[in-house]
């Protein structure tokens, strides 16, 4: 019975709560192998054919406890399931359940739906090759996987080292040189001072794989277009990154901070004539706000988008805000015309012809006018015209005559009586008709596809 007093005595010193599979899997032997040394089949005169078959149906139902527990565990779980792998030379199980145990309580620290929730596998499950890897993510669903290397205790804490391996399964092709990027800044990211003890050395270790962790599931969201969650993890990065003393003006955090503003705006894309709805629009123009309010003196254009959200939620003394605080601020590119532009629409639809009239003559003489969307500045003024904005016809017109596009008579009836209404119009009529300079050659507006010819069924 030395056999099974082995197997318990393994089973005894199992007592990490990692192992509850394993442990599960061995009650059938271990409670098998207590009949057994108890002689109870003995003495109730079980022939030792049936002991024997006892034994091998125990042996038999604990490797499909282990093996189905395996796979049930593996596959299961909500929030963001990350692969997370050990391995190391004459490491105690002690080091790396102490490790496990700071890296869980980190995890644990978002919200539910977002909670990082760990898996161990083993290092036999991945492999070695990327082939192996790719077929552990695809079968278990694990955008993630780390493999944690460690070097031996030492006596110095110091020189204790560990190495991280990862993959990590984008949704979308990224760019070589985004991924490239983002692999240097994690370096940085996740670098530690050195520890002073054992203790704070596996502390520390448990907190540079958590960074690795949050940042590169910001990154898998971004590349999935959820760029709301990737936001709350990207907010963690730069919140740790700020701890370690990182500066804002140099990367990585400068880039982190870029990138979590960037989702912060991305759901303001939407196109100029088709809003969300109104609780959506809400939800977006708070998610505008909170950008702008936090990273607009890094990234002033920001409020660019913050008035263009303001004008659908029909604000337009907070939109008029946004625009003079993006041309407060020191902006380049496209960013500066499309504040003055900004302006001059906002001037327009509150009855401030004097002010739309210069920001227009302003605007239309920047070297940036190619890189305008016209079609869909057009949509937009159209747009803003249904929208209740009568002003909105200059702007109808004005777009069209620069663009080239025909202007229907209706309009042009229009947009006259709209000059003769009142008499402070004069400078955008005198624009409009005169000072507006047309492009040397016409604007390319991209053209939708041409239709296709039905063919007639019964005829070759």
């Amino acid at each position: 019975m030395s056999f099974f007093e082995d197997i318990k005595g393994a089973a005894d010193a199992l007592r990490y709560p990692e192992t509850w599979v394993t442990r599960a899997a061995l009650l059938p032997i271990l409670g098998v192998t207590s009949i057994l040394s108890e002689g109870i089949l003995t003495l109730l005169r079980v022939p030792s054919i049936h002991q024997l078959w006892t034994t091998a149906s125990a042996m038999v139902i604990s490797f499909l406890i282990w093996f189905l527990g395996r796979e049930v565990y593996w596959r299961t779980g909500g929030g963001r399931r990350v692969g997370i792998c050990y391995d190391g030379y004459k490491v105690p199980l002690d080091d790396w359940a102490e490790t496990r145990k700071e890296l869980a309580a980190l995890c644990a620290s978002f919200p539910p739906e977002q909670r990082v929730r760990l898996k161990l596998v083993p290092k036999t499950l991945i492999g070695t090759t990327d082939e192996s890897w790719a077929k552990a993510e695809e079968k278990y669903r694990l955008p993630l996987i780390l493999m944690v290397s460690k070097s031996p205790r030492l006596d110095d804490p110091a020189k204790t080292s560990f190495r991280v391996r990862f993959r990590a399964k984008f949704s979308a092709e990224l760019r070589t040189d985004f991924i490239r990027a983002s692999h240097e800044h994690a370096a940085v990211l996740c670098s530690t001072k050195p520890p002073s003890d054992l203790q704070e050395a596996l502390k520390l270790q448990a907190e540079s794989v958590f960074d690795l962790i949050i940042f590169f599931l910001a990154i898998i969201d971004y590349s999935r277009n959820q760029f709301v969650e990737a936001a709350v993890f990207l907010k963690r990065v730069d919140e740790r990154a700020a701890a370690k003393q990182l500066p804002t003006a140099t990367h990585p955090r400068k880039a982190v901070r870029w990138l979590r503003c960037s989702c912060l705006v991305s759901p303001s894309g939407f196109p100029g004539d088709r809003p969300p709805d109104p609780d959506d629009l809400v939800s977006v123009t708070s998610l505008c706000q909170e950008a702008a309010d936090t990273y607009g003196q890094e990234f002033p254009y920001l409020y660019n988008t913050l008035a263009r959200d303001y004008f659908f939620m029909r604000d337009l003394d907070s939109a008029m805000h946004s625009s003079k605080m993006a041309l407060t601020k020191p902006l380049s590119g496209i960013h500066l015309p499309t504040a003055i532009l900004n302006r001059a629409v906002l001037a327009l639809l509150a009855d401030n012809p004097k002010v739309a009239a210069a920001s227009f003559a302003e605007f239309f003489q920047d070297r940036h006018l190619s890189r305008f969307d016209w079609n869909d500045l057009i949509k937009f003024a159209d747009f803003a015209h249904d929208y209740g904005y009568r002003n909105a016809i200059y702007i109808r017109a004005l777009y069209r005559k620069y663009a080239g596009k025909t202007i229907p008579v209706d309009m042009s009836r229009r947009l006259s009586e709209w000059f003769n209404e009142t008499n402070d119009r004069g400078d955008l009529s005198t624009f409009y008709w005169q000072g507006l300079k047309l492009p040397d050659s016409k604007i390319k507006i991209p053209a939708s596809p041409p239709k296709r010819k039905k063919k007639r069924r019964g005829r070759k």
